[in-house]
């Protein structure tokens, strides 16, 4: 059996994967940097998880279940630093929620369909770098049942 965080994350990567390329981009999995001519890009890393602390105590077993909250990271880096730099960065900021927030096969894998879009932020702002990078935060709850591990 698979472990059901690999299973949404590799999830999550063919739906970004998929985003990228109908938007004439690429997409990466861990990859820390990308070539200027492979840009436009998304670059997913598994990022962190925490359970949560409401299932522990009163008498719950170790090897009971736990809902785990994974929070991967998602970057989008446009090559270009145009004008319409914001527009474009809020145009594949709504592609990445779309893409993420309506995927079937992304939800079923969750607890009760809980994924959940935290926010984002941008490179664009007084005293930043002015670039073409987007960070996008997201919550994925899933069920972690200790005894079904690999």
């Amino acid at each position: 059996m698979t472990d059901p965080r690999e299973k949404i994350l590799a999830r999550l990567f063919d739906v970004l994967t998929t985003a990228a390329e109908a938007a004439g981009g690429h997409a990466f999995r861990n990859v820390a940097k990308v070539p200027e001519h492979k840009m436009p890009a998304i670059r997913l890393f598994d990022g962190d998880e925490a359970t949560d602390e409401a299932a522990f105590g009163r008498g719950r077993p170790a090897s009971g279940p736990l809902i785990v909250a994974a929070t991967p990271e998602i970057f989008v880096t446009l090559a270009n630093d145009t004008e319409a730099l914001g527009t474009e960065i809020n145009t594949w900021r709504a592609k990445v929620i779309k893409a993420v927030l309506t995927d079937a096969t992304l939800l079923e894998l969750c607890h009760n369909g809980d994924v959940r879009y935290l926010g984002c932020s941008t490179a664009l702002g007084e005293g930043r770098e002015m670039t073409g990078d987007l960070g996008l935060a997201f919550a994925l709850n899933y069920a972690l049942r200790p005894a079904q591990l690999p």
